[in-house]
């Protein structure tokens, strides 16, 4: 009776050959396995000429890893990133010390919270780290709160320094003589301020302190009691005066 191959070979020990077809999708050769199809299963596997291995506990890469996407958590350092890495996630939590290096920094939150209560701006430092601020790096710090619409007191110039838009709600420090006519270093607003007083704050005023003292502009003052040691002028224009009996002159109820 004839006999099929598998029947005639029946090998004890080892089996040289150029290579060896398992199946119709598994060819073992000298270079090693393909598998066009199926599962290859083994407790681990290594690659020759590096470190890494891949086992039941995960796989381990000494070099570099390739691929579309990653997924699962990540834990242990992520060190050595380069090529301008895009990373995103939904939930970051830092245990320690942020450092975020560039140009800029853009946060889209709604909320914002600090817990330091004291904000520093404008820090300058050399190359070895040195604090080197002063007021020409200070010059136009502030805050200002973006807005394309309004009716600014004062349009503080756009220059080297200021890059906002004139409607924008701004506080800014100015150091002397950077504007024409800027004589100290000042605060200065491009809004009116009010101080203690949201229901009479008059339009074209430029400082309101409670409902008893408005400053508007061209330095009209629109006050309660004014209380001074003394006053300067001649009182021509002062009305709404009750002088007493016997005064027919307003220079000799002041200064009589």
């Amino acid at each position: 009776m004839a006999q099929t191959k598998a029947q005639l070979l029946s090998p004890v020990g080892i089996v040289t050959a150029s290579s060896t077809v398992i199946g119709s999708a598994v060819t073992i050769t000298s270079t090693g396995i393909n598998a066009s199809s199926g599962v290859i299963t083994a407790r681990e596997y290594d690659i020759a000429g590096s470190t890494s291995t891949f086992n039941a506990s995960g796989i381990n890469v000494s070099g570099v890893v390739t691929a579309t996407s990653f997924s699962g958590n990540l834990s242990g350092n992520a060190t050595g990133l380069t090529e301008n890495p895009s990373i995103t996630v939904t939930n970051a939590v830092v245990n320690g010390t942020l450092s975020v290096g560039g140009t800029s920094v853009i946060l889209n939150a709604a909320t914002l919270q600090i817990n330091d209560k004291d904000i520093t701006l404008g820090i300058t430092t050399d190359a070895n780290g040195n604090n080197v601020a002063n007021d020409i790096t200070a010059n136009h710090g502030g805050i200002s709160i973006a807005s394309t619409v309004g009716t600014p007191i004062i349009d503080i110039p756009i220059d080297g320094v200021n890059n906002d838009l004139p409607t924008n709600k701004q506080i800014m420090w100015v150091k002397q003589n950077h504007y024409s006519g800027l004589g100290t270093d000042a605060w200065i607003f491009n809004y009116g301020v009010s101080i203690g007083n949201t229901a009479t704050v008059q339009n074209g005023s430029r400082l309101t302190v409670g409902t008893g003292f408005t400053v508007y502009d061209a330095g009209n003052v629109s006050a309660g009691a004014i209380t001074a040691t003394s006053f300067s002028g001649n009182g021509a224009n002062l009305t709404g005066l009750s002088i007493p009996a016997g005064y027919t002159e307003l220079d000799s109820m002041l200064f009589g």
